[in-house]
């Protein structure tokens, strides 16, 4: 539950970073929260495919939400490889 905090915030400051117009940090937490679910969280839901539900869905809904905020302000979405390339 701890990890799933972690980037459900990230993904919420995102968000708050692209109120403020910091496009830079929002990409950098979006990044953080991407990680976070692929590094930590995957693979305990694929030994454990019922905690799927609750606070995995959330942070996944979290993220979602960021990505398409990004990407309707800056037309992209903000992960790692679209960061990474000139824009």
């Amino acid at each position: 539950i701890k990890r799933c905090r972690d980037g459900q915030k990230a993904a919420k400051q995102s968000i708050f970073a692209l109120h403020r117009g910091d496009k830079a940090k929002s990409e950098k937490l979006i990044q953080e929260c991407e990680s976070c679910i692929t590094s930590d969280l995957n693979p305990i839901i694929e030994e454990e495919p019922s905690l799927r539900y609750g606070s995995f869905s959330n942070v996944l809904e979290e993220l979602v939400e960021a990505k398409l905020f990004y990407a309707w302000l800056h037309g992209k979405d903000g992960s790692t490889e679209e960061a990474s390339s000139p824009s």
